[in-house]
């Protein structure tokens, strides 16, 4: 289960994407929805969330400076966000952060918002996933007598690991 939180101050909007995504998503938990820059914070401080809808312009605290106090608390994993904004000229004050995975305009059609929130997901759970099939694989292939040395080895692991994480979940 991937938790979320969502951070925007337009209720309708925040109303919006939350059917959009417990209606197409049933993977994503909701675990709050923040209406300004601090309560994103504190939320991001106290929970453990995988995902964040941000809106980049709030109240408070622009969803810019969000991402910046973000990635200087100390998580162990750093969320992934998805931008939100109306304002498409606002998009220039972000800065390079590895953490922004996808950007939604909110006058884009649902499916284009469901593919992109899709794609996010997708990748999050390639990334929890991939340590412990990794693990996995290297274990049962030393059981089956393969020599880590020879580069065949190697790419059957990668094979294995390809085929389970992109085509079997």
């Amino acid at each position: 289960m991937i938790n979320a939180l969502i951070v925007d101050d337009d209720l309708r909007y925040v109303k919006y994407i939350l059917n959009l995504i417990t209606s197409n998503f049933k993977n994503i938990n909701i675990c709050h929805i923040a209406t300004d820059g601090e309560e994103a914070l504190n939320e991001i401080s106290s929970n453990h969330l995988d995902l964040i809808f941000l809106d980049l312009k709030m109240p408070t605290l622009s969803g810019n400076e969000v991402i910046k106090r973000t990635n200087k608390l100390n998580c162990i994993t750093r969320p992934k966000f998805i931008i939100i904004s109306g304002d498409m000229p606002s998009l220039k004050e972000l800065g390079n952060c590895d953490n922004i995975k996808s950007i939604i305009n909110k006058l884009e059609s649902p499916e284009s918002i469901c593919k992109k929130i899709e794609y996010v997901i997708n990748e999050i759970n390639y990334n929890v996933q991939l340590p412990f099939v990794k693990d996995f694989v290297i274990s049962e292939l030393l059981n089956f007598g393969y020599d880590f040395k020879l580069k065949g080895t190697s790419y059957i692991m990668e094979a294995i690991i390809y085929i389970y994480t992109v085509i079997i979940t």
